[in-house]
């Protein structure tokens, strides 16, 4: 547990976001200017090895009930307006009494939540991909095993019995949180068309029944969807009558706070991102280019007025953001991930740590890195690794190709195993990041979007090399936010817009925003930087050469 800012607060109304994260949960004490007074967070088990990880709902809303408590300790609950929920899109089953369904090859019923990074569906995935169906149009023609459905196949196969059976409610964990809060079946129009194949554009509106039948899934469609919803609201709008008795007693608040319509995590952090103000930057919603990075993957977001299709990233989702507009939502299948593997894998990681106390691993290799250029004589520590290249898919491509069979690749290693050669490898990996985004950043562009300015959230926003890297390999204006936690933040936004406290939802994504520090490109970088993105797009073209030569070896013998 650990509480921030405990400064006074007997003059302010609050708004309370909670955040259910992979293997924790956290809810904060979120003023009407976007700041967090308190802060608290509890841990949460995750279960499972190799492509299966699971946890317990049971656990993760008794933790939310906790943070909440705990975060509410010694404040008027009538200054508390609202609250709002969001969380990793992972899927919930409930039986039919509403009690833990296993999710698990082990059968134990408290593993009822299969988290999104979970990759026991990916056969399952595929077959989806192979059927063409149209309404794979609005995830940019592929679906990984992050989609539900994929997931839902599995539990049919795999746990008849056991599960598929006896399901009675299956939830996205944010419309889960909002259900035990209020015990109301409204779902919302974000968790709906982020992991699930949920139709809401101007042609129409709901599941497709089709598409389920086609993947055998049509017993979902009885009772008129009963299991996995169908009354869908926009992120923001009040739930039911609020907190039930039952919910406010437990959290210490008073029965009937206004509950909002829940988002997944990277949404409500983009949700603060796109209210961040910051000098120099253009304050409308559709000029902003939003990066969320998570613990394990990132995600890319840009907003429009029209639908904008662009090939390898979901969307056209309209109302999935911000309501009357359309979101194009891409990703990268490793992020921070990808950084902690090369510096955990490396020979001078421990005895880096040993040396270290209570500094940061990354903090003390950007150190190194500045010291290095220094004395190298070189104007940035971009041009360290003149000779070192990463190729960052290791976990495949969400965007913009959408190739789940890419693997990361490196290119100028040697057999120096000091601080030094980890530095460089470490600061290459951050690049290959950087050019990434770039390329899904151009697709955006290319297809439709107006990208003025780049906002980084998220632990790796924190990174002051890693956001030089975005902002001179995009070559674009970057914005990082103060300190405060993102998706807290967008989770109370969406409390306050229940409450009915604004004016408007853009008027309460602006006021809760916060503020942001402005980075504007290096033009010194700017041919080099040319140069590691053509590396970078050559090593894809490389990695399918190697393919196609191998693949053509293994139809040779097999004949």
């Amino acid at each position: 547990m650990r509480h921030l800012c405990k400064t006074s607060i007997s003059k302010e109304v609050f708004f309370v976001g909670v955040h259910a994260g992979a293997g924790f949960s956290q809810a904060g004490l979120v003023n009407d200017n976007g700041n967090i007074k308190r802060l608290v967070l509890e841990r949460t088990k995750i279960f499972g090895k190799d492509l299966f990880r699971e946890q317990s709902s049971d656990e993760i809303w008794n933790s939310v009930v906790e943070c909440v408590k705990k975060v509410v300790d010694g404040v008027e609950i009538k200054k508390i307006k609202g609250i709002g929920f969001t969380a990793i899109s992972s899927m919930v089953c409930l039986d039919t009494q509403g009690s833990p369904l296993t999710v698990s090859i082990l059968g134990k019923p408290e593993r009822n939540c299969i988290l999104y990074y979970d990759d026991r569906s990916r056969k399952e995935a595929e077959i989806i991909n192979s059927k063409r169906h149209s309404v794979l149009r609005s995830y940019g023609g592929r679906v990984t095993s992050d989609l539900h459905e994929s997931k839902l196949m599995w539990l049919k196969s795999h746990l008849k019995e056991k599960c598929w059976d006896q399901i009675g409610l299956i939830f996205d964990l944010p419309d889960f949180l909002t259900w035990k809060a209020a015990k109301s079946d409204l779902r919302s129009k974000c968790v709906a068309q982020t992991n699930w194949c949920y139709q809401f554009n101007e042609k129409y509106h709901g599941w497709d029944r089709s598409f389920f039948d086609e993947l055998d899934l049509e017993e979902l469609a009885k009772n008129d969807w009963k299991v996995i919803g169908s009354k869908f609201q926009d992120p923001g709008a009040s739930v039911a009558e609020g907190l039930t008795k039952e919910a406010a007693r437990e959290m210490g608040l008073l029965e009937g706070t206004p509950v909002a319509t829940s988002m997944t995590d990277t949404h409500a952090a983009c949700l603060r991102l796109l209210g961040c103000r910051a000098d120099g930057i253009d304050k409308a919603f559709d000029r902003k280019f939003c990066m969320v990075c998570g613990t394990y993957a990132a995600s890319h977001f840009a907003v429009c007025h029209q639908p904008v299709f662009v090939g390898g990233v979901w969307g056209p989702l309209k109302d999935c953001l911000v309501p009357g507009m359309w979101l194009s939502h891409a990703g990268q299948t490793t992020a921070e991930s990808l950084i902690e593997h090369i510096i955990d894998h490396h020979p001078a990681s421990a005895e880096i740590r040993k040396q270290l106390g209570q500094m940061n691993i990354q903090k003390y290799l950007n150190k190194m890195l500045r010291s290095m250029a220094k004395k190298r004589g070189l104007a940035s520590v971009t041009y360290l690794t003149q000779n070192i290249h990463v190729y960052p898919d290791f976990r495949g491509n969400r965007s913009p190709r959408g190739d789940p069979t890419l693997r990361g690749m490196y290119s100028g290693l040697s057999l120096g195993s000091n601080q030094e050669t980890l530095a460089l490898l470490y600061l290459a990996t951050m690049q290959s990041l950087a050019c990434s985004t770039r390329h899904i950043m151009n697709a955006m562009v290319e297809g439709g979007h107006n990208i003025q300015h780049l906002i980084i959230g998220g632990g790796l926003g924190k990174n002051s090399i890693y956001a030089e890297l975005n902002k001179d390999i995009c070559q674009i204006p970057t914005v990082i936010p103060k300190p405060g936690s993102s998706r807290v933040i967008g989770a109370a936004i969406l409390g306050a817009i229940a409450a009915k406290y604004f004016k408007s939802f853009e008027d309460a994504v602006k006021s809760m925003g916060g503020e942001g520090i402005t980075g504007i490109p290096d033009n010194s970088t700017q041919d080099y930087s040319e140069k590691k993105y053509e590396i970078y797009l050559r090593m894809y073209d490389h990695q399918l050469e190697y393919k196609a030569i191998m693949n053509r070896w293994c139809r040779y013998m097999l004949q």
